[in-house]
């Protein structure tokens, strides 16, 4: 698969969560600020994927990962 497609896809993978996320109700496995972190965290990564594919550098694939790495850490918790 070609770089730019797998970012595409990833880009709309992420905007329909952020849509269900933002229709959906709190989960009750989360507190309601864990749920407005939540998504916090998916309206960033959004911008920030936006942002790399407008202007790709080495700089914003950073941000993206240390993003990564936080949803990561949230995931193993």
């Amino acid at each position: 698969m070609n770089e730019v497609a797998a970012e595409n896809f990833a880009l709309y993978i992420a905007q329909r969560v952020q849509q269900q996320m933002n229709q959906a109700t709190c989960p009750e496995h989360f507190s309601g600020e864990e749920w407005t972190h939540q998504q916090q965290l998916v309206d960033e990564a959004i911008l920030l994927m936006q942002s790399y594919r407008e202007n790709p550098s080495y700089e914003s694939r950073q941000f993206l990962r240390s993003l990564l790495r936080d949803i990561d850490g949230l995931q193993g918790e």
